[in-house]
């Protein structure tokens, strides 16, 4: 049975105010990022949270919902990302 929602997880650390992001490759040698589809009753968040793990190994609290309509922001994130997340940039 295909998942409800599929979630998209970018992995990324600040390196001199300056983001790096994590592109994993395949065993196919295809380049992606962390990709999944919800399970039974989980929220977007937990489905993201499971994926980044299972696929990755990440266990992480920093999260950030980009969606449309109403946003939903798992964390406190800096005012940059917050405009991001607002289309103002």
């Amino acid at each position: 049975m295909r998942a409800t929602f599929q979630v998209l997880v970018i992995p990324y650390i600040l390196t001199n105010s300056e983001p790096e992001y994590a592109i994993f490759q395949t065993k196919q040698g295809y380049w992606q990022f962390i990709a999944g589809g919800g399970e039974d009753n989980e929220t977007h968040l937990q489905a993201a949270k499971r994926e980044s793990f299972e696929e990755a190994a990440i266990i992480n609290d920093k999260y950030i919902a980009l969606k449309s309509g109403p946003i939903e922001v798992a964390t406190s994130v800096s005012p940059i990302a917050q405009a991001l997340i607002e289309h103002r940039i």
